[in-house]
């Protein structure tokens, strides 16, 4: 049985998106009959439970640059080592070089620590090109939406369903798995307004409550949803897929290009959280549209 070892992190700080889109990873390894391990020093804990459920070895580390014998030992039995984390030592990358055949990474616009020695490179978002990893030695770059990492939830879209009556939408708010509290305090601001309207908003993130069960159930969920607000991380293609409807808020830095690469291919409105008065502009962003 072939071995997948993933190195990655994940919390309401980093956010859920790097541990997420590993997931998804894992289960289209196990679909194939792989058996996979996960080393990691912070996990989101509904993330950590899906792992469980596949199976999955995890190896816990003290910290994130952490190199104990339990992570070497499964460097030195994997048929792949993938990392995903912008801010592994490339040291990190070097102990998998020299234990494993072969190593990937997966990336967003060559963020991670540099300079980057790996067999295969993932980086799923538009805008992302050859000329960003012409520095490094890669020996194949899998790069755009095509290679976009989702669960094995997200299988084939049903029939979209959008209702023509635009006084009750179903609306999704959501910061993923990180907390902003100054984004979130802008989106509850909308999200009464948009209730005082007459709209359905749901909520999702650590600013607005628990999210555990939401991460088990929104997959099955978003195609419901007409409008969705949301920070502009791997949460985006998942609404893509599901054809909603969205405002792309970057709350990070690594986020920006992928907002601004959305808007230009009218995927998306894009929205700055740096702009003169953005509380202002996301509620007439979000009522533009649903008049749209």
């Amino acid at each position: 049985m072939s071995t997948l070892v993933l190195r990655v992190d994940g919390s309401e700080q980093i956010g859920y998106g790097h541990a997420v889109r590993c997931l998804a990873l894992v289960q289209a390894w196990r679909d194939q009959g792989g058996s996979a391990s996960v080393v990691c020093a912070c996990l989101p804990k509904a993330v950590r439970k899906e792992f469980i459920k596949e199976q999955v070895q995890i190896i816990d580390l003290p910290q994130a640059d952490s190199a104990t014998a339990l992570m070497l030992k499964a460097f030195e039995s994997a048929e792949w080592v993938v990392f995903d984390s912008y801010d592994l030592p490339g040291a990190t990358r070097d102990l998998a070089r020299v234990r494993a055949p072969r190593v990937g990474m997966i990336d967003d616009f060559s963020r991670s620590v540099r300079p980057v020695d790996v067999d295969l490179l993932i980086d799923q978002n538009l805008g992302a090109t050859e000329t960003s990893y012409a520095s490094d030695h890669i020996g194949s770059l899998a790069l755009g939406p095509e290679f976009a990492l989702l669960r094995r939830c997200f299988g084939s879209p049903g029939e979209l369903r959008r209702p023509v009556d635009t006084k009750r939408l179903n609306i999704l708010v959501s910061l993923g798995g990180s907390r902003r509290p100054e984004i979130a305090k802008a989106m509850v601001r909308t999200t009464r307004v948009l209730t005082n309207l007459g709209h359905q908003v749901t909520a999702v993130g650590p600013d607005f409550g628990p999210s555990d069960r939401t991460f088990t159930l929104l997959p099955q969920l978003l195609p419901d949803f007409d409008l969705a607000i949301s920070a502009a991380g791997s949460t985006v293609w998942e609404l893509l897929w599901a054809g909603v409807p969205l405002v792309a808020i970057p709350i990070a830095e690594n986020q920006v290009p992928i907002a601004s690469h959305l808007a230009e291919v009218g995927a998306a409105e894009h929205l700055p959280v740096t702009m003169p008065d953005f509380r202002t502009a996301l509620l007439e962003t979000a009522v533009a549209l649903i008049n749209n």
